[in-house]
């Protein structure tokens, strides 16, 4: 949840000897022209000061902060290395290396660089979080927990602490401990939006939920951002009506203008859904642009690209990663984006210090943020009425948010699953030595391939219960995190509390590749959804391999329980989303004893998915060009003078 800060810049201070003016000013040179984003002057400027000075560790680390800032930790390695042999007791210089040693995979060598510095220089709290959070990076949940509370033991005082502590909590699947100990930090600091945009996002994860509680969070964090400073918001000049009464854009031949805002499009779960919007919206009605606001550039986000301009050659694609906040809403606004679609809502990588300008006239958020973001500059969030059921559903979910619901049915999302042919293996019934009278074997499988920080305490207790009541099941969790021993073993514990024993978990990793991953649905027989937080991309892939699964739907639930609902209706499997954990276990019980609904499943999922409203992206992108259509009309008729 937290990202690691690179060190892109010099880590030496001034040398107790001073350097030679003509190398210092080469140095300055090198700093000033990568702030000023002009890499090729900064390396040259670096280059002359190590052939000019080869024996001073500060040429060689600015050549090494050059190199990192360019994305070539190849070639940043060499001076790191070169850096840390002139001053090997320099613990800025230890973490540079340790963080080009991340970049270039080298995981262990880069632990051992962070210890290093922090052990030169434990006074220091940032040693701490630099070692905390290449702990958290590599999913080290553990490691990372106890180092970051011996790190507030020392430093109580400290501000970043209770974030990356807040995080390996919450990465475990301990929301409780991670919100307790992120509001604590709140009180002594009430107008800090980084904190309480975090402590949104965690309760999200909260177990058991507690509704007044989440949206007086987010409706809190929305007044804290509306009072960062008295900045006005931009203003933006649109066109007048038509004749006939509709109302132009501000793209080419008056079609409206729509700007996708995201950090996750990359090899990300936002990518699956955000595909069908960007290259399948009707091009006569909607010009597309893309503000990128991550600095990572992978085969998912070149393929996007690449689509966007094969559908409008000039189609705008701005990579955006450097911008504050309020230079990424002025490009927005330059841009003249009639209808901003903003993807993160309150996750990692979100842009509430840009949304908080107005950088459009009309801002959507969807997809990304199971919840309002509370952001008084956001107008519309889209979702479905499964997943927020409107009046007289009681509570209303629009009392909820902060943004006006806009239901988009029969469901808010489309899928775009990998492609069949490459990367979803043929289907399969699981464990074919099954059928032997072997006791060894386990009769069910059930599985869950969602992210550990999902399984929160009522969720381990609710899946132990199905395990009670079905002999010879196991249950199979893959996930990063387990990837680790410590991670794996606690995990475990969790499971034990409940009766269950260590031999009937499966407790794994990620896979590497696309095709090993789902590979692993053809030993599965039951997925179980997790909440409070449901899953969504894993339930999508779950379906594609033909695995039914089981999911929580309470009636007085919020969006982020309710989407495994949504999701089931799409392939008619309605009755597996459960209203209470009791029918949860009932549910998933009564599934496992019906092997022949379960073999029917097997071979006709995939089709029904694939030939249903969840991927057919015509019927989707028409439904959502025309929500934005009346959305704008709404607005412009709402907002003339």
């Amino acid at each position: 949840m937290i990202p690691h800060d690179h060190h892109a810049h010099s880590a030496m201070p001034p040398a107790a000897e001073p350097l030679p003016a003509g190398v210092a000013k080469l140095l300055e040179d090198a700093q000033r022209a990568l702030a000023r984003k002009q890499p090729a002057v900064a390396r040259a400027a670096a280059e002359r000061a190590v052939a000019m000075l080869p024996a001073r560790a500060e040429t060689h680390d600015t050549l090494r902060s050059v190199y990192l800032a360019l994305g070539q930790p190849d070639k940043a390695l060499p001076a790191a290395l070169r850096a840390a042999e002139l001053a090997p007791d320099h613990p800025g210089v230890l973490s540079c290396l340790g963080d080009v040693l991340l970049e270039l995979g080298r995981k262990e060598d880069s632990v051992d660089a962070f210890r290093k510095a922090l052990a030169l220089e434990e006074a220091n709290p940032d040693r701490w979080i630099d070692l905390a959070a290449v702990l958290l990076r590599l999913n080290r949940l553990i490691d990372a927990q106890e180092l970051l509370e011996r790190a507030i033991a020392r430093h109580p005082d400290n501000r970043a602490l209770p974030f990356r502590l807040a995080a390996a909590y919450m990465e475990q699947g301990r929301s409780d401990l991670a919100a307790r100990l992120l509001a604590d930090a709140l009180l002594t600091d009430l107008s800090d939006p980084q904190l309480a945009g975090f402590l949104c996002t965690v309760s999200n994860y909260m177990d058991p939920p507690d509704r007044a509680q989440i949206i007086a969070r987010h409706r809190n964090f929305g007044r804290i951002v509306d009072l960062l400073d008295r900045q006005p918001r931009l203003t933006h000049t649109l066109p007048p009506a038509r004749s006939d009464g509709t109302f132009p854009g501000r793209g080419r031949d008056g079609r409206i203008r729509v700007g996708f805002l995201s950090s996750d499009l990359r090899s990300h779960s936002v990518a699956f859904f955000a595909e069908p919007l960007l290259t399948a919206l009707p091009a006569n009605r909607f010009e597309v642009a893309v503000f990128a606001t991550s600095p990572i550039e992978d085969d998912t986000t070149r393929r996007l690209r690449t689509a966007v301009r094969r559908r409008d050659p000039q189609a705008l694609w701005a990579g955006v990663a450097r911008h504050d906040g309020e230079a990424l809403a002025r490009a927005i606004a330059d841009a003249k984006i009639d209808i901003l679609i903003e993807l993160n809502g309150l996750t990692a990588g979100n842009r509430y210090d840009a949304l908080r300008f107005k950088p459009a006239p009309l801002i959507v958020t969807y997809l990304g943020y199971p919840n309002t973001t509370g952001l008084s500059a956001v107008d519309l969030r889209i979702v479905d009425s499964i997943t927020d059921p409107p009046a007289p559903h009681v509570p209303s979910s629009d009392a909820a948010s902060t943004e006006r619901l806009v239901r988009l049915d029969p469901c808010f999302l489309c899928y775009r699953p990998p492609a069949i042919d490459a990367s979803a293996p043929d289907l399969g019934l699981p464990d074919a030595a099954r059928d032997s009278e072997d006791p060894s074997l386990p009769a069910i499988t059930f599985a869950s391939f969602n992210t550990l920080t999902k399984l929160g305490q009522t969720c381990v207790a609710t899946w132990s219960r199905v395990l009670h009541e079905v002999p010879r099941s196991r249950l199979l969790i893959k996930s990063a995190p387990l990837g680790d021993d410590r991670t794996r073993a606690a995990t475990a514990q969790r499971f034990a509390q409940h009766g269950i024993d260590p031999s009937r978990l499966v407790l794994r990793g990620f896979n590497t590749t696309t095709r090993d991953h789902l590979s692993e649905y053809r030993r599965v027989d039951i997925a179980l959804d997790t909440f409070p937080y449901a899953g969504t991309t894993t339930t999508c892939e779950a379906l594609l391999m033909g695995v039914p699964v089981v999911s929580l739907c309470p009636p007085d639930a919020l969006h982020a329980t309710r989407v495994g609902g949504s999701l089931l209706a799409q392939v008619n499997l309605s009755d597996l989303a459960a209203p209470t954990p009791d029918a949860f276990v009932r549910t998933a019980v009564a599934l496992a004893a019906d092997g022949a609904r379960r073999a029917a499943l097997r071979t006709t999922l995939r089709d029904t998915l694939l030939t249903g409203p969840l991927c057919d992206v015509p019927a989707f992108t028409a439904r959502f060009a025309d929500t934005l259509s009346s959305a704008w009309h709404a607005f412009r008729t709402k907002s003339r003078p």
